[in-house]
């Protein structure tokens, strides 16, 4: 599992930034945000993708002066509601999304789908971050570009759109909308960044579509997934993250923190253990989880961070097991590995979850489960778990943890040094002798 950040403002002192080198391997800025070039400074390895929205384009934005021929338009008089206001469209008017001056990208061509992709190359990876001529990002993270068109209003009359002649936001215009419009266009971005050696990162809109799979590097499922919110089979996600794995691609977790909802509730604890452990439930070794936690935490406390971040607990889970992916049992969900397991108890939708919800869940027996902070318990038979929440046990015996990359490469280094000490000693001895002998 590796672990991803997302980073809008400047990172303030080099201490955070070096932090952020440290723990995380990818994440999604701006090209123009202060700081994030000094963080693959610090961390060459650390991969940047940079923001764009991929349905749409704001007017006048540098570099992506399109003409009318690259943005979607109504075929009749419409009225659209968004944000609460009450707007009216001729024939020939763009199709707008968010906001006035944000228009609808028509992507359906091989014309217009090759002059974007241009345009997201020449500005977002052929240029370098703003305070660094010399590092340039490492792929594009296109928001807004899931299976299905959003944040485009409601449509109260016409909203016939001319490019497909179906109504926008019908099922008609959403089909055509991935498979004609973004879909392909995601495709073929993908396969020219990758020939430059870089990834592509769409956010998926909460949709783990099977039809995604191939247009993406990376599957960025925002404020989805979290242990409470089961909108879509948690074994479902296991299966998408199963098959974007075999398409070298990963699914990026982004679960919200939420302890609450119908009336029940967790502890902190709780729901940030079950956010880790829906994503190690779903997840394999490319995977990314960004964990979000309340304002009022302390990121430099959180002592969750002492089980997620490289090189600590949860790398002593290791491999998946011989059972690949995660499984239904009698009353609960699980995912083996080599040296342990992850257990979820899913609820259905409006089920109470929480205090009051425990049920007995079988283990391997002499199964140490983690604390939040990553320290094993007291070997066990069996837990008791509640409706969302989750458990990672480490097996009887596992393998012993060796030391950290870092640690070792010393220790090596150290041992490298003491045999060409000894061999120095060695030749000086001999060189010695032999002049002694003359």
């Amino acid at each position: 599992m590796n672990h991803g950040t997302v980073m809008y403002v400047a990172p303030r002192g080099l201490e955070l930034r070096q932090k952020i080198a440290d723990r995380f391997s990818i994440g999604i800025t701006g090209r123009d945000v202060v700081g994030a070039a000094a963080i693959k400074r610090l961390n060459p390895d650390f991969r940047w993708h940079v923001y764009k929205s991929g349905t749409d384009t704001a007017v006048g934005a540098p570099g992506y002066s399109f003409g009318p021929v690259m943005f979607l338009h109504f075929s009749e008089p419409t009225v659209i509601v968004r944000g609460g206001v009450e707007r009216a469209y001729g024939a020939g008017a763009s199709v707008r999304l968010y906001s006035e001056d944000r228009y609808a990208m028509h992507l359906a061509t091989p014309e217009t789908r090759e002059a974007y992709i241009a345009a997201i190359i020449a500005n977002e990876i052929s240029k370098p971050f703003t305070d660094d001529a010399d590092v340039y990002a490492d792929g594009v993270f296109l928001d807004n570009t899931g299976y299905q068109l959003y944040n485009y209003g409601q449509v109260i009359s016409g909203g016939t759109v001319a490019e497909c002649g179906y109504v926008l936001g019908s099922r008609e215009f959403q089909a055509w909308h991935w498979q004609e419009n973004i879909g392909p266009f995601c495709r073929a971005l993908r396969n020219r960044l990758n020939a430059r050696g870089k990834k592509l990162t769409i956010n998926c809109g909460g949709n783990p579509n099977l039809a995604l799979i191939g247009a993406a590097d990376y599957f960025f499922f925002e404020n989805m997934f979290s242990c409470i919110d089961h909108i879509w089979p948690l074994l479902d996600v296991a299966e998408f993250d199963r098959l974007a794995h075999e398409d070298d691609a990963a699914v990026w977790y982004a679960p919200p923190y939420k302890t609450s909802d119908d009336g029940c509730s967790l502890t902190y604890e709780q729901a940030m253990m079950g956010n880790i452990s829906v994503a190690m439930l779903c997840g394999r070794e490319n995977s990314v989880l960004t964990l979000m936690q309340p304002a009022d935490k302390d990121p430099n406390l959180a002592t969750w961070e002492r089980m997620t971040w490289p090189g600590r607990i949860m790398e002593r889970l290791g491999e998946l097991g011989e059972v690949d992916g995660a499984r239904e049992m009698s009353n609960h969900l699980c995912t083996q590995y080599d040296n342990g397991e992850v257990d979820f108890r899913p609820r259905s939708q409006g089920d109470a979850f929480g205090v009051g919800t425990e049920d007995e869940v079988a283990t391997e027996p002499g199964s140490r489960p983690l604390s939040l902070d990553g320290t094993p318990g007291d070997p066990v038979e069996s837990i008791q778990l509640a409706r969302c929440c989750g458990a990672i046990l480490l097996d009887a015996d596992p393998e012993p943890p060796g030391c950290d990359d870092k640690y070792q490469a010393v220790l090596e280094n150290l041992l490298a040094a003491t045999n060409a000490i000894q061999g120095a000693h060695d030749n000086l001895e001999s060189y010695r002798a032999c002049v002694e002998g003359r």
